[in-house]
């Protein structure tokens, strides 16, 4: 592998930057930012620092945790990531929702599959902005995602269990242009389109008409599954939902891939705007590898990006030739 690999990943990083509406010094620090994420795979911000200019190890942290401090449009970023992705023109667009726990905060995460990959363009912290306020932020969160997608796609939330309530789902079916799937619990009960009451836990068949609470959707019904799928909405094919649903194990891999691969997990901060910059700068650097990663073109499996690429594409290089600063940025 040559260091012009690791080259790409340097121009895509600048190229990501530069197509955010803010001024040429901050985004040169977001793509340094990018740079050094990936080049370190941790998000201690006295590490990220040692990638910024500065005659010492004080003057470089300063100009970092000033950077973290600004208040960036989380929505142009979210804007950007989906611009970035060419998604072909289907009727239906997939965005898994799902939390994780970053540094003891939870955070609920959005992402749209992209050659069954699960690919995050959103986020919200938890703890942060809910305080008793659960569904009403995660409504509000879902309602801000159908305004960023393109408005010719009818946007399919695809949740596990958390997202399973009545009222909630009831909530999303009212957002213009947007169908759910969602996991139940198995010992959950259904009416069919005459009132029947029908135990899940001993049923076994999909039903294409039935009621969960006042919604009407059709009932996916997997046997090697103790849980069930229901459907709300314009979908009727079986085969397509769970074509569909197979794709939300995806989150689950790029949740490991940021925390692990691009070190998320090492994230240490108490401050709320920085922790919000951090997670926002993790999706970009996460966009930067998918761009860069030319393999990706023509192949349909998941594979982690970060055990592999980021090796090959930057470490690797860089051992086998030394990088000036001028180089990278």
């Amino acid at each position: 592998m040559s260091a012009e690999s690791a080259g790409v990943i340097f121009r895509t990083a600048g190229k990501i930057s530069g197509k955010l509406n803010i001024t040429l010094k901050e985004k040169l620090y977001v793509k340094i930012f990018i740079i050094a994420i990936l080049l370190l795979r941790t998000f201690s911000i006295a590490y990220l620092s040692l990638m910024f200019d500065g005659e010492n190890l004080k003057t470089k942290r300063n100009k970092a945790y000033e950077f973290l401090k600004k208040k960036f449009s989380y929505t142009e970023i979210f804007r950007l990531i989906l611009s970035e992705i060419p998604y072909k023109k289907k009727a239906y667009f997939p965005v898994i929702t799902d939390y994780t726990f970053i540094f003891g905060i939870k955070v609920l995460f959005a992402a749209f599959t992209y050659k069954k990959r699960a690919i995050p363009f959103a986020f919200r912290i938890a703890d942060f902005e809910m305080k008793g306020k659960k569904r009403t932020t995660e409504l509000a969160f879902i309602r801000a995602l159908r305004k960023i997608i393109c408005k010719q796609y009818k946007m399919v939330i695809i949740s596990d269990r958390e997202f399973a309530g009545k009222e909630f789902v009831r909530n999303i079916l009212r957002i213009k242009n947007t169908d759910v799937i969602v996991r139940i619990k198995k010992n959950t009960n259904v009416t069919d389109h005459i009132g029947n009451i029908i135990r899940l836990r001993k049923y076994e068949k999909s039903i294409s008409d039935c009621f969960y609470g006042e919604n009407r959707g059709i009932l996916y019904i997997d046997n090697n599954d103790n849980d069930k799928l229901i459907i709300f909405g314009s979908i009727r094919n079986m085969g397509f939902v769970k074509q569909l649903y197979e794709r939300r194990m995806g989150i689950e891999e790029m949740f490991r891939d940021m925390k692990t691969g691009l070190g998320l997990k090492k994230i240490r901060t108490g401050d709320r705007i920085r922790f919000k910059n951090l997670i926002a700068f993790s999706l970009l650097a996460y966009l930067t590898v998918v761009i860069s990663d030319r393999r990706a073109e023509g192949k349909n499996e998941y594979f982690s990006y970060f055990s592999d690429v980021i090796y090959h594409m930057i470490i690797e290089p860089l051992l086998l030739r030394q990088f000036s600063r001028s180089e990278l940025f």
